[in-house]
């Protein structure tokens, strides 16, 4: 029997960021929780993992595998080609009078 000998994807993450405590401040979660989400059976829970990935570079995928982050990716861009761009102009602002 072999025993995976690889780091936690979420000990990966902390060692990029500096360390468990300061990644643990910058995602807004404590300590005692990372330390949990690293036992087996747990993973990390979805709505910290895509904060972890932008700060650390360790993917979605690794950190939450229960999540298809296929989809959710697909539905960011999808939604992003969809919101209209904010127009700045305003037609109905008055011209100054000033000569």
């Amino acid at each position: 029997m072999q025993i995976d000998q690889r780091p936690h994807p979420l000990e990966v993450a902390a060692q990029k960021f500096g360390s468990e405590a300061a990644l643990a401040r910058a995602i807004g979660a404590s300590r005692g929780a990372m330390n949990q989400w690293k036992n087996p059976g747990r993973e990390v829970p979805a709505k910290y993992a895509p904060k972890i990935e932008k700060l650390t570079g360790v993917h979605c995928e690794l950190l939450c595998p229960s999540v298809d982050w296929s989809v959710v990716r697909r539905s960011i861009r999808r939604n992003a080609r969809r919101r209209p761009t904010k127009d700045t102009t305003h037609p109905t602002a008055k011209k100054s009078a000033h000569v």
